[in-house]
């Protein structure tokens, strides 16, 4: 395994991330998508791996260091696929959404109480899909990706860990 082997791929997570996160503000502010708090949920997981991916970078010529960093990559974005598969559930109505935004709540007895219920409610619900494309919604496609770019990635790592073991003994 070359430097500039666990380099590239460092970028490429980086890359794909801020893609990702690029694709979700695109859907947003240009096409009017609004988010749901699940939905900003599985935005984390990507800003989280651009922490990493440049923590990496910091430290790129340390080999067991980066696989260790690109590894837990990897697992940053299983997670990620982990709250949109639950979103997806959600949406199908499989799992029950958040109380903050499946519009399922106490129902209001006083003025005041629904008053407090409408300033607390967000404008978009969880359990709507705000797009869908081939038959999948934005959190359907995000678990696809999610899980493929874990996926991925925990198998190069491990390509990689195994391939440096055999060079050690």
């Amino acid at each position: 395994m070359k430097n500039s082997s666990l380099f590239y791929r460092t970028i490429t997570l980086a890359l794909l991330s801020v893609i990702s996160l690029a694709a979700a503000y695109i859907a947003e502010y240009g096409f009017g998508l609004n988010p749901c708090t699940l939905c900003l949920y599985q935005r984390i997981p990507y800003a989280v791996v651009i922490g990493i991916t440049l923590l990496a970078l910091l430290c790129y010529k340390q080999h067991e260091w980066v696989l260790l960093l690109q590894l837990l990559c990897a697992i940053v974005f299983l997670i990620g696929g982990a709250i949109a598969f639950y979103h997806v559930g959600v949406e199908h109505h499989v799992f029950a959404g958040l109380t903050t935004c499946s519009g399922h709540g106490k129902t209001a007895m006083t003025i005041e109480e629904m008053r407090q219920q409408l300033i607390g409610t967000p404008a978009v619900r969880c359990d709507v899909p705000a797009f869908v494309f081939l038959g999948l919604s934005m959190a359907g496609w995000n678990m696809l990706w999610s899980f493929f770019l874990g996926g991925v990635t925990l198998l190069l790592v491990a390509n990689d860990w195994r391939h440096k073991k055999g060079q050690l003994g």
